[in-house]
This record gives C-alpha cells, sequence and structure tokens, in this order.
C-alpha cells in the first residue's frame, strides 16, 4: 500500500465513522407521519455510473418515500449522507471505500455540513483530501525525532518551577524540566520510547490517579494526536506508539477506532497529587517558529496554593541536588 492508498483509507475510514455517530434526527431527517421508531429514512437511490466508471461527485440522489426497513444502525445510512449532500451513493460509497476519486472543495464543504463536523473535524477532512495545505501536512517527516536547539532546552529548563516540556509531532517528551517530572514521578527512569505523552496517558495507570478529569482530558489528548497521525501515515513512529499503548491498555484499539478529531484548546487541568495535594495549571501550548513539529507546552499555576506547592517542589529539588 502506497501513502496515498494509506491517505485515502484513513479519509474513508474518518467520514464512515462521523456517518455512524451521527442520527437521522441530528442530521435534520424527520420521519415521515406514522413511521414507526426504529424504521430507516428514505432518501432514495443515487444515479451513481456504472461498473469500472467514476462516479460524478456532483450526481445528486433524487428524493424517495420513506422505507419501511428496519435500521441497522442508530447512525445515518450512506444513501443518506448521499441525498444531503447533494452527491450519488455510489459516489459517496467510493469515497468511503478509499477507491482513487478526488473531492471538489464543494463537495467536501457539503459533506462536513451533512456531518454536522467540528472546526477541528472540518479541518481533518480538508486535510485528508489534499485540499488544505496538502503540501506542507502530506509530507512525510525525517526518521526520528527533531534536533532540539540547546535555546529551547535552556528555555524549558528556564520556566521552572513552572511545569514545561517540548514535545514533537508523535507527542514524545524531547525535553522537560524537573517540575514537569515531579508531577509523574520516574520519567526518567522509562526508556525514551515511551517518554511519550500519549504512553503516560494510556500506558502509564498512575495517570488514571492524578487526572481529576481523566476521561474528558484523555479524549481530548488523543483526538490531537489522532489529527497529526492521520497527516504523517507514512511515518512509522506512529504505528509503533499506537501499537505498544494498545497492548498496555485494552480499552486503546475501541478509542482509537472512533476517529475523534480534535484542535488545541487552552484549558485548565486539575491534578490530585498523592504526594503534593490539589493542582490546578492553566496550560499553554507554544509552536517553536524554526521547527512547527516541536511544540513548548507550559502549565502556569491557576492558583495560590499551586503557586506554593511547585516552589516547595522546587526548593526540595535543589536540596536533593545539593546533597
Amino acid at each position: 500500500m502506497n501513502d496515498n492508498d494509506a491517505q485515502r483509507r484513513a479519509l474513508g475510514a474518518f467520514l464512515r465513522s462521523r456517518r455512524e455517530r451521527l442520527t437521522p434526527e441530528a442530521a435534520g431527517l424527520v420521519p415521515a407521519p406514522g413511521m414507526a421508531p426504529g424504521m430507516a429514512y428514505g432518501t432514495g437511490a443515487g444515479t451513481g455510473a456504472g461498473a469500472g466508471q467514476a462516479p460524478s461527485d456532483s450526481a445528486a440522489a433524487p428524493a424517495a418515500a420513506p422505507s419501511k426497513a428496519r435500521r441497522r444502525t442508530p447512525g445515518l445510512r450512506r444513501e443518506e449522507v448521499a441525498a444531503l449532500s447533494g452527491v450519488s451513493v455510489s459516489w459517496y460509497s467510493w469515497l468511503e471505500q478509499g477507491r482513487p476519486i478526488a473531492a471538489s472543495r464543494q463537495v467536501l464543504d457539503a459533506l462536513a455540513a451533512t456531518l454536522r463536523l467540528t472546526a477541528a473535524e472540518r479541518r481533518h477532512l480538508f486535510e485528508l483530501a489534499d485540499e488544505a495545505d496538502a503540501a506542507s501536512n502530506n509530507q512525510a517527516p525525517a526518521d526520528g525525532c527533531p534536533a532540539l536547539g540547546e535555546h529551547l532546552r535552556a528555555t524549558v529548563a528556564a520556566l521552572a518551577p513552572v511545569p514545561a516540556c517540548i514535545l514533537d509531532l508523535h507527542w514524545d517528551l524531547l525535553a522537560y524540566n524537573d517540575t514537569e517530572a515531579a508531577l509523574y514521578g520516574g520519567l526518567d527512569d522509562l526508556p525514551p520510547s515511551r517518554r511519550n505523552m500519549i504512553w503516560l496517558y494510556f500506558g502509564w495507570p498512575g495517570m488514571r490517579t492524578i487526572l481529576k478529569d481523566y476521561e474528558a482530558e484523555a479524549w481530548s489528548v488523543l483526538a490531537q494526536f489522532r489529527a497529526s497521525a492521520d497527516r504523517h501515515l507514512a511515518d512509522p513512529r506512529f504505528a509503533e506508539i499506537i501499537a505498544d499503548v494498545s497492548t498496555a491498555d485494552p480499552d486503546f484499539a475501541a478509542r482509537w477506532s472512533r476517529h475523534d478529531i480534535a484542535a488545541f484548546t487552552p484549558a485548565l487541568k486539575r491534578f490530585t497529587h498523592p504526594e503534593y495535594g490539589p493542582l490546578t495549571f492553566r496550560q499553554t501550548k507554544l509552536i517553536a517558529a524554526e521547527n512547527p513539529d516541536l511544540h513548548l507546552l507550559a502549565r502556569h499555576p491557576a492558583d495560590p496554593s499551586t503557586k506554593r506547592a511547585l516552589d516547595a517542589i522546587a526548593t526540595l529539588r535543589e536540596k536533593q541536588q545539593d546533597t
């Protein structure tokens, strides 16, 4: 399978996952009067091309009477998405199947509206279809982690006692200060391949204990990671991380199969630390100008008690280094 095949398959899987999560009611489909719950909403069949021909992306399906067949899934059917988006069923089916067909910007707009995509999901759809920043987003990165300049390492160290780290596009921790390490404990003892934020969230059991809003945090982190992974399908590091975490977390494969996509948003991050007690941070992420694949993540104290705890951690670290 080449890179283009993999990208088309990722696009199809993403569309299918969004279709299956959207109910007919949420999509604006209203059952006909007297229609029993659970029955299929009729939209008619498309006028797609015959076998062996690429169907047009603009052949809209005519409306038809509601079907009496019982729905097999709570989500939308392919023909419903096609009808609502103004394309043929055959063309949309081929798109989900990862076949070598192109989607215009207008059709992508229609699909995004039909599937009620968020801004982050819409951007992901366009990137997978090579319609948004294709020149930069579809280049495979060089093998291994990008080089990290000493000025970035010095910046992370100087931010202490504010916890801070440098993440690459794989969410590997390339550098972190003592306070960041103290939040997790034993970070230095992990092999380099597991000094990774996705591993910490899903492979390290302690994260479920110290993060107060674990499920929401885990969803957000994985959805951001998924967006990066789908833009770099030729990069073997992503596959390595997914395989490693899947062996540690039996629920990870199901989470990953959902194809959830999200963008980073500044937010409060709350820890319940076994040693330092409740900690609340305002989390910020900055992109390194010299390499957009490198992100500086800093967690600033959001209340006086968290600042006092960070000062205490810094004092303890200094004493440990002096002995």
